[in-house]
């Protein structure tokens, strides 16, 4: 207590100090003394939560800071991604389907769903269904996306998207957060006699994809044709 006398000198009279002893040797100052302590304890969890959250908050900020007081080297996969992104495709707003039954949780497939398959006077349309799980979310449907007939093992290899979007550039998608969208990619005409496919995504090592790639190829095995086939008459357009 001599440590603390100074100190409430400064800021209060005397005349204070014995109305705050008065307090606390009255019933409900007996009373916040000893339930202070509990107090003290059962906010000590909720203190330690808003701590971490901030902690998390903050956290790039300052680590950001650090770096450029630092001086420390430029991660080169930031600067690749960066590249890839600054390269990419913004696909127009106006451009995007949306699936209007369908919405994405937290913890959900991030896989493409098959969605329909096509057959056209010029060529075979396969429409999947997308999810998107981030409001600004980059999408990357590999040049070396093919149908293989399982029969026959004849491939046809992909031409491009429906709409005619770049095949080898990263699609930026905004605005489209937990939403599943259509992507169609456009594959040459099949042959009456195929009924079942694989649908192959073969990645090319010189394919340039950002660091948070998962690495998994989009590829369908043992697709029977006629549970997704459509008619041509339909001919929704997606533009890709």
């Amino acid at each position: 207590m001599e440590v603390y006398a100074p100190i409430y000198q400064q800021h209060m009279t005397l005349d204070e100090l014995k109305k705050v002893v008065a307090f606390y040797e009255s019933p409900a100052g007996k009373k916040l003394g000893e339930t202070a302590s509990a107090v003290a304890n059962e906010s000590m969890p909720m203190i330690q939560q808003l701590s971490m959250e901030m902690v998390q908050e903050i956290m790039p900020q300052i680590q950001k800071s650090m770096n450029i007081v630092e001086n420390k080297v430029v991660d080169p996969n930031k600067e690749r991604d960066q590249k890839l992104f600054d390269e990419a495709y913004t696909v127009p707003k106006e451009d995007i389907k949306i699936a209007a039954d369908r919405t994405y949780q937290r913890g959900m497939s991030t896989m493409p769903e098959i969605y329909s398959i096509e057959k056209r006077k010029n060529d075979t349309k396969v429409t999947f269904l997308q999810p998107i799980y981030f409001d600004w979310q980059w999408l990357y449907y590999s040049p070396g996306f093919k149908i293989v007939d399982k029969k026959t093992g004849d491939e046809y290899m992909v031409r491009g998207y429906d709409g005619g979007a770049p095949l080898d550039k990263l699609l930026i998608i905004k605005g489209c957060d937990r939403k599943y969208i259509y992507v169609s990619l456009l594959f040459p005409k099949l042959k009456k006699s195929v009924k079942e496919i694989d649908i192959i995504e073969a990645l090319a090592d010189k394919e340039a994809l950002p660091s948070n790639d998962d690495g998994v190829a989009k590829s369908y095995f043992d697709v029977k044709i006629d549970d997704y086939i459509v008619s041509s008459k339909e001919n929704k357009k997606v533009y890709y």
